[in-house]
C-alpha cells in the first residue's frame, strides 16, 4: 500500500515537471516565432510608440497604435497602418484578438487554455484602400473590453486584392 502511494506520488511530481516544461516549450515557440522574417500576427502594445511590421498575404504593413479611447462598451484603437509597397492594397481584413495578458511563469495548460477561452475576437472588414507608400488610419472597434482586457491584443491582416500601375 504504501508502495502505490509511493507511485503515485512520484506520477503527481512527474506530472507537475511535464506541465512545467509545456510552459517553457510554448514559451519559447512564442519568442522564436517572434525572432523569424515572416511575422502573420503581431502582439500590440496600445501604450507603445513607434511601429513593428506585420507580414500580410500580399507584402509588409507597418502598424502604429496613435489612440485608444472608451467606445460605447469597449475601445476605439486608431491606427496608422503604413504601406511601404508600390501597390495599393484593397478589401482587407483585420483579425483581433484582445483580452488580459497571460502570466507565462504561472502556465498550467489549464490555466492556458481558460485564457485562451477568455479572449475576445473579432474580423474588421475594411472596403478602403491601404494606399501605397502612406501611412493610412483605420479605426478598429473592439467591443466588449475593459480597461485590463486590453493588455493582450493580436492581429493579423489578410488583403484580399492588390492595385499596381500600368506601364504607359
Amino acid at each position: 500500500m504504501q508502495e502505490l502511494s509511493s507511485v503515485r506520488a512520484e506520477i503527481a511530481e512527474l506530472k507537475k515537471q511535464v506541465a512545467s516544461l509545456e510552459g517553457q516549450l510554448n514559451l519559447y515557440k512564442y519568442l522564436l516565432k517572434q525572432k523569424q522574417d515572416r511575422t502573420d500576427e503581431l502582439a500590440v502594445d496600445v501604450t507603445a510608440k513607434g511601429f513593428l511590421k506585420l507580414d500580410t498575404t500580399n507584402g509588409p504593413v507597418l502598424v502604429s497604435v496613435q489612440e485608444v479611447s472608451p467606445y460605447l462598451d469597449g475601445y476605439k484603437v486608431k491606427l496608422e497602418l503604413g504601406n511601404p509597397t508600390n501597390a495599393t492594397y484593397t478589401n482587407f481584413t483585420i483579425k483581433a484578438q484582445w483580452g488580459r495578458s497571460y502570466d507565462w511563469n504561472k502556465y498550467t495548460p489549464d490555466s492556458h487554455e481558460k485564457w485562451e477561452k477568455s479572449l475576445h475576437s473579432k474580423d474588421i472588414i475594411y472596403t478602403e484602400e491601404l494606399k501605397r507608400g502612406v501611412w493610412n488610419k483605420i479605426d478598429m472597434i473592439l467591443t466588449p473590453a475593459s480597461a485590463n482586457e486590453l493588455e493582450y491584443l493580436l492581429i493579423s491582416i489578410d488583403s484580399k486584392s492588390v492595385l499596381l500601375n500600368s506601364l504607359p
